[in-house]
């Protein structure tokens, strides 16, 4: 049937040093938006230099690309390696440039930087270049590194998926949350905090829950869906995670099921009359209970507040 989401457009930001990880956001936009979007009500839509501009004369070519992507796109993933890249005659790479304008312009801007071994045959100033460039980002706010592009793409997907936390419609009980402290006239900031994160969380556990007894009961062949909806489910669960400074049983619960979560996508089935098939399901659903007793026990905690 048909369905409607907001896009939301992705400028891929790199050197020329990092073409395979350019491909790994590619393909992670796409497999998030695939697995989450007619749910969720988002699609990431991947722009990229090479794919999205056209030829166009009058101007300086990094003008150019700014006026057909940077200027177009909603939020900018930027990857790193050994080098910064070419002055564009207004910043010392074209990826600097576009990093700074959508800065600027006050949209999300997320930085990745590998630690890969940087090759012998390296150019030191660049790489130089990139250092200072480094430095100046975790000035001026938060960065990652990444091992691998496995790690790359696991990164990528919490910050997908938090992001469409961020940017997609409040639940009927977000509103409602929001509408009872307004008439209250709450002003405890950490309790208001706290609502709106049982809201989130509790609204992950439903969409988790709802994906994964639509596969498990559409009587699928293999487990293959299974795997990127438990996938999806870990990070976001990590996501949520994060949000807990202090540690106690919502914190283990939390790793507990992560732990869990990230077995599942490892699952290989054997031939054992149906029995790792049936195991599998068994292990998500298991999963899940232990999710939604969090809710009721973060509820609790929420109305005790």
């Amino acid at each position: 049937m048909p369905w409607s989401a907001t896009v939301y457009k992705v400028l891929i930001a790199s050197p020329n040093d990092v073409q395979s990880e350019r491909n790994a956001v590619t393909a992670t936009l796409h497999a998030w938006s695939d697995v989450n979007g007619e749910r969720q009500g988002i699609i990431f839509q991947p722009l990229r230099w090479e794919s999205h501009a056209v030829p166009e004369m009058g101007d300086r070519p990094q003008a150019i690309i700014n006026k057909q992507l940077v200027d177009k796109c909603d939020v900018l993933i930027g990857v790193f390696w050994s080098k910064l890249g070419t002055p564009t005659g207004v910043e010392e790479s074209g990826t600097v440039e576009e990093v700074k304008e959508c800065m600027a312009a006050g949209k999300q801007v997320k930085l990745y930087f590998s630690k890969r071994p940087i090759p012998q045959e390296h150019d030191s100033q660049q790489f130089e270049a990139l250092r200072k460039f480094k430095e100046w980002c975790m000035s001026n706010g938060l960065v990652s590194e990444f091992e691998s592009e496995a790690d790359l793409r696991e990164q990528i997907g919490r910050a997908l998926s938090q992001m469409a936390e961020e940017l997609g419609p409040r639940t009927e009980y977000e509103a409602a949350v929001d509408t009872v402290m307004a008439q209250s006239g709450e002003s405890d900031e950490q309790e208001a905090q706290l609502k709106r994160f049982v809201a989130r969380f509790s609204n992950f556990v439903r969409r988790f829950e709802a994906e994964w007894a639509a596969e498990r009961d559409s009587e699928p062949y293999n487990i293959e869906d299974g795997k990127t909806i438990a996938s999806s489910a870990c990070s976001q669960l990590l996501d949520h995670r994060a949000q807990v400074v202090s540690g106690g049983p919502v914190v283990e619960v939390m790793e507990s099921c992560a732990k869990r979560l990230k077995a599942l996508q490892r699952v290989r089935l054997v031939a054992d009359g149906g029995a790792s098939f049936r195991g599998f399901w068994d292990s998500g659903n298991e999963v899940i209970a232990e999710l939604k007793g969090l809710v009721n026990m973060l509820s609790g905690a929420s109305v005790e507040e």
